[in-house]
């Protein structure tokens, strides 16, 4: 394995270790560069972006994954460009959102 491709698969599942403490469910994606996560019921991917923007945290809420509109019970998080240290800071701020949210 190159040591591009160990990078990004430990950045990949430095993701999902946190994203699975915040009780979001991530699908471990088979290649790419993107986690696809469902969110906790009665959580909207929208107000959810919103809500991460006013902390600078941005992400792809899943209504833009659909031609539809369906899936604002889901988001893809990015991996790739961000350094280590940025993918645990915009993940920990998503997570407290979702906590003050959860009370």
């Amino acid at each position: 394995m190159s040591k591009l491709s160990c990078a990004y698969r430990l950045k990949e599942l430095l993701a999902i270790a946190i994203v699975f403490s915040l009780a979001i469910v991530a699908l471990r994606p088979d290649g790419g560069f993107f986690v696809w996560c469902k969110l906790p019921q009665n959580i909207s991917a929208k107000v959810l972006l919103s809500a991460c923007a006013e902390h600078g945290v941005s992400f792809l809420p899943g209504t833009r994954c659909y031609a539809n509109g369906q899936g604002d019970d889901a988001i893809r998080l990015a991996f790739s460009f961000q350094p280590n240290d940025k993918i645990v800071e915009g993940i920990a701020t998503l997570g407290r959102v979702l906590r003050e949210w959860q009370r």
